[in-house]
């Protein structure tokens, strides 16, 4: 039987568990947010390194309220390639 990650256990003990839903789109922003963050905003280095196109790249960010402009320079080690 599987049992969800320690993490998942004590970060909801005695709240509300978040619906399913919820729980992938505050994934998804942090892990887009992440992606842009370490490729210093080129949407094209972060939708590479997801594996995802960079025009459903774009539409994901615009989904999740976030823009390219916020991460321009914000790691220090560039864009992957």
């Amino acid at each position: 039987m599987l049992s969800p990650p320690p993490d998942f256990v004590g970060r909801y003990r005695g709240e509300k568990v978040p619906s399913l839903r919820e729980a992938r789109d505050a994934f998804e922003r942090a892990y887009l947010a992440e992606a842009m963050r370490r490729n210093s905003g080129s949407v094209s280095a972060a939708a590479r390194m997801a594996g995802r196109n960079r025009s459903d790249f774009y539409d994901l960010l615009k989904r999740h309220g976030l823009s390219a402009a916020d991460f321009k320079g914000s790691f220090e080690g560039g864009p992957s390639r």
